[in-house]
């Protein structure tokens, strides 16, 4: 398993590990907006999609990239500066 995992620790986290999973879950939640965007476009042509709703959730997804960006800029400078 040590050889595996980057940091090359088995018990004890890095700040990378912390990084990584928050550039994991940055690219997630691009892809959910990304989502949400291609649903909105189709409420043209699909009347059983709410456009309102759909507008909703991406402005959350907006909402959520921010947090996420915020927090992993600031893991990124713990993670590279403890390296």
């Amino acid at each position: 398993m040590g050889r595996w995992k980057s940091n090359g620790r088995l018990v004890r986290r890095s700040p990378l590990s912390t990084f990584l999973e928050l550039e994991l879950l940055s690219v997630a939640v691009e892809g959910k907006a990304a989502g949400w965007q291609t649903l909105r476009r189709l409420t043209t042509t699909e009347k059983r999609l709410d456009p309102q709703l759909l507008d909703d959730l991406l402005e959350r997804a907006r909402r959520q990239q921010d947090v996420v960006e915020e927090w992993r800029a600031r893991q990124a400078e713990a993670a590279f500066r403890s390296g």
